[in-house]
């Protein structure tokens, strides 16, 4: 205990001298310049970082679609994918072009259709009805659109870009 009361002692007998102070941090100035470069820096980078990001989020699905500098004028972009449906990722087998099948079964018709344009630039569509004696498309008196209850290629198959792709619907009821 006494060792304790001799050091608050010391420290109070320091703080009342007049001789004594703490030693100023060396160029207080200088600290706060290298601090906001060190601030700047790091916000120039994520910008250049955003902005790269922002710029492959364009140019993939321009590229994938086919559109871009040769894109003929009027044309409407197809809606874009939602992002549990769509998972096209493009790859080059056998110096063919191919994309993942997303999955579109559970979604009415017109949103599926969507969703595969999104991802293929050309894609050869065909409906088949539940029942052969239907026909294809919006089923006549329905006021419900289809549901995709089946799709060939499965989700996840590799398909040239300008495939053939097969949707089965049954009506919404």
């Amino acid at each position: 205990m006494g060792d304790d009361d001799s050091a608050e002692g010391r420290l109070r007998e320091l703080l009342l001298d007049p001789g004594w102070s703490l030693p100023p941090w060396p160029d207080a100035q200088a600290r706060i310049r290298r601090a906001a470069r060190r601030q700047r820096v790091r916000a120039a980078g994520v910008a250049a970082c955003t902005g790269a990001i922002a710029a492959v989020a364009v140019a993939v699905p321009l590229a994938l679609s086919g559109g871009g500098p040769g894109t003929a004028a009027g044309r409407v972009p197809a809606a874009p994918a939602t992002a549990s449906h769509a998972r096209a990722t493009p790859s080059v087998r056998d110096s063919v072009i191919t994309v993942l099948m997303p999955d579109v079964t559970g979604l009415k018709l017109p949103a599926a259709e969507a969703v595969i344009r999104s991802v293929f630039p050309r894609p050869d569509i065909i409906v088949r009805p539940v029942k052969p004696n239907e026909p294809a498309g919006k089923v006549p008196g329905s006021r419900t659109p289809e549901i995709v209850i089946a799709q060939l290629p499965d989700p996840g198959a590799h398909v040239a870009v300008n495939g053939r792709i097969m949707l089965q619907v049954s009506s919404a009821s």
